[in-house]
Order: C-alpha cells, then sequence, then structure tokens
C-alpha cells in the first residue's frame, strides 16, 4: 500500500507530523530515514536543510538514524528496503528530477514494502504531473506555497484539474485515494 504524504513546508502543521507518525509502521526508536537533499541547488534551499532535518528529529527519531543522499550513487531497490522512511527536501523540482533518473522503479519497491514518502515542496511536485518526467504518482500538476488551498478531504483525481496547497495542508496518497489533510 502506497503511504505518500505530500507537503509545502513539511511539517509546520503538526497535524501533518502526527499523520506520519501513524502512517510508520516501527517505533521511532527503530526508524531509518533517507533524508534526500538533491533539490537544495542555491545558497539560500541549502540553508532550508538543516530545519527539515530538524523536523524528522522532532518526530522522536535519532539523528543517527538518518542518512542523507544526494544521488551520489545510485540506490538499490534491495538497499532501498532497509529505510523506513524517505523525506525529500525541497528546492528545484527539475534538478530533484534530473538527479533521480530511473528512480521510480526503485520508489516503487520502498512502497510497496510499506515504507513512507514525505515530500516537502520540489519533493512533492516531482511525484506529480507538473513535469513531463515528473514520477506521476499524482495524475494531475500540484501548487505548493498557495494562499488557499484544495478543500479538505476525498479526492477523485479524474475529476480534478490541479491540486493547491498552502503550507499546512498536505495530500495523502495511497492506493484507495487522494485525500487533502491539514
Amino acid at each position: 500500500m502506497k503511504k505518500i504524504v505530500l507537503t509545502s513546508a513539511g511539517f509546520d502543521n503538526p497535524n501533518i507530523a502526527d499523520k506520519v507518525k501513524e502512517l510508520l509502521s516501527k517505533d521511532v526508536n527503530n526508524l531509518s530515514v533517507l533524508f534526500v537533499v538533491s533539490a537544495a541547488v542555491t545558497e539560500s534551499q541549502k540553508k532550508i536543510l538543516p530545519l527539515c532535518k530538524s523536523e524528522i528529529v522532532d518526530l522522536g527519531i535519532n539523528e543517527k538514524q538518518i542518512v542523507s543522499y544526494d544521488f551520489d550513487y545510485e540506490i538499490s531497490s534491495k538497499e532501498i528496503l532497509d529505510y523506513d522512511m524517505i523525506y525529500v527536501a525541497g528546492g528545484s523540482t527539475q534538478a530533484l528530477l534530473n538527479k533521480m533518473g530511473d528512480f521510480k522503479s526503485t520508489l516503487d519497491a520502498f512502497l510497496d514494502q510499506g515504507g513512507v514518502y514525505v515530500g516537502v515542496s520540489a519533493g512533492s511536485v516531482a511525484l506529480a504531473s507538473n513535469y513531463e518526467d515528473g514520477l506521476g504518482y499524482v495524475s494531475c500538476p500540484i501548487k505548493v506555497h498557495q494562499a488557499a488551498g484544495t478543500r479538505e478531504g476525498k479526492i477523485v483525481s479524474d475529476s480534478i484539474d490541479e491540486i493547491l496547497l498552502t503550507d499546512v495542508q498536505a495530500l495523502l496518497v495511497s492506493d484507495q485515494c487522494l485525500e487533502v489533510i491539514s
């Protein structure tokens, strides 16, 4: 079952952090997190990475359980299964997609084994259809950092042209449905 949480601003809303903890299948003391930093290419984007990492730690996860990853080597489907959560920080969506390359099949294996994917800004948009090389887990475009977001609740994906997320909303993607929460 897919467990994907797509956000504009991570866990600015504590309800989103609580939802992520609920989706994780293990106690936080036994979790392993892959922290993807590839989208942060400018100095201002890189300055946000410590904040993103602290959000993971604030879930109760020890910093030693977090591995930073920049697609500097290809991670295999077998290796990805060692992680319980992938947290993809924001920045440049196109730079992230350029580095991801053929990552979709590896991500599929991770999600199939019950892993939780958390996207922040570019890490969210990369999973939608905004870009031709987007991963397509959401069939319509996602726009992040919006002043007004899509109404909370379940979404019939065929009946919506785009999903708008404020900084306190998240889109939950599962096998069954899409749902906007805040």
